[in-house]
């Protein structure tokens, strides 16, 4: 009896665990694969490449950025609730982006609307993954979850581009409306199980991650890539850039419940996206406006390169800061032992 309640436990955590996996498919790959309609909707609605380039940039600023408001009402409301909350507003968001007529429509429809229930989904298919999986499997687990983003944004521009070619672009809306709506049914497995252990945060050697190497690889392939033409060359770096970023990626969801534990993950996971969301809200209009006003994308790409820098500066100097307090406890240790010792030998010579 116990034995095929085990089994059936097992059986329905990796349901779940498929239902999630699923689920960050579409929400990333979405994020990711949206680009490929980038020339469509210029192509459509003949607007400038900076205020077409805004939906883009106002869908993940608002995925990223409301993660710090949605992550606690996320463990306030239930995490199944908030992935139907969340894919509902991602479904409903493409499907009214039937009736757009302008850049602006499509700023609140897909922008907004879907940037928000995405928020939701994500933060909810992540966090109920690590309540079935505890210890070195949730970390596990976590990092092969991970993979859906990579997965996603190779497949949504094949979508795109076929629905396109089939449907229009209003037909293509609809079509990924109703698959972002699947989101719903998948939400109903996302209960919290009882009784789960409890997996406490625990110290995280940012060295460990190799972080710095990564940005710093980043970095060049960004600057040889402003400096180079040639086919081959640019697949050369982009592939270079894409397993560095890719690296990084893999890695934010098991630092986070490493730095903030099982308990705050849900809130932790709301944080981290609020922070990585202030630059990429920027980064659409920021690079379309600096296209538009020199006529090429070598700018944009330096700006990357400036970022990127900073970034890994910002990195050495955390590491130079925790060196530094790491040599003061130990030298603050050794001066309390040689204290304690003497002590010591003063009572053993009074006594």
């Amino acid at each position: 009896m116990i034995a095929q309640e085990n089994f059936s436990r097992s059986c329905h955590r990796w349901i779940v665990f498929g239902s999630s996996y699923i689920s960050t498919l579409l929400v990333l790959g979405l994020l990711f694969g949206f680009p490929r309609l980038f020339s469509i909707l210029l192509e459509v609605y003949r607007e400038s490449r900076a205020s077409t380039g805004a939906v883009h940039s106002i869908m993940i600023g608002v995925f990223y950025c409301t993660g710090i408001i949605n992550g606690p009402v996320t463990a306030k409301i239930g995490l199944h609730k908030a992935g139907f909350l969340g894919g509902a507003l991602a479904g409903l968001g493409w499907t009214i982006s039937f009736f757009s007529t302008s850049i602006l429509y499509l700023d609140f429809s897909i922008g907004v609307f879907t940037g928000l229930g995405l928020s939701f989904v994500y933060i909810s298919s992540v966090s109920v993954v690590n309540h079935h999986f505890q210890k070195k499997s949730g970390l596990v687990v976590l990092s092969i979850l991970s993979t859906s983003n990579g997965i996603g944004a190779l497949i949504y521009p094949y979508i795109f581009t076929y629905c396109v070619d089939q449907f229009g672009i209003r037909g293509t809306f609809l079509l990924i409306g109703g698959v972002l709506l699947n989101s719903v049914p998948m939400s109903f497995l996302w209960q919290i199980p009882k009784n789960r252990e409890k997996q406490e945060s625990s110290s995280y050697d940012l060295g460990k991650t190799d972080v710095r190497k990564r940005t710093l690889v980043t970095s060049a392939a960004f600057t040889v890539l402003s400096m180079v033409d040639g086919f081959v060359t640019y697949m050369t770096l982009c592939s270079l850039i894409g397993l560095m970023v890719g690296a990084t990626v893999a890695s934010v969801s098991v630092v986070t419940l490493r730095i903030v534990g099982s308990e705050n993950l849900t809130s932790g996971i709301g944080i981290q996206l609020t922070l990585s969301g202030v630059g990429l809200f920027l980064t659409g209009p920021v690079n379309g406006f600096i296209k538009d006003t020199t006529g090429s994308y070598r700018f944009a790409i330096w700006s990357s390169v400036g970022s990127l820098a900073a970034s890994t500066l910002l990195f050495l100097f955390a590491l130079v800061w925790k060196r530094r307090l790491g040599h003061e406890k130990k030298k603050d240790g050794k001066y309390k032992t040689e204290n304690t010792d003497a002590e010591t030998l003063e009572f053993i010579q009074q006594s």
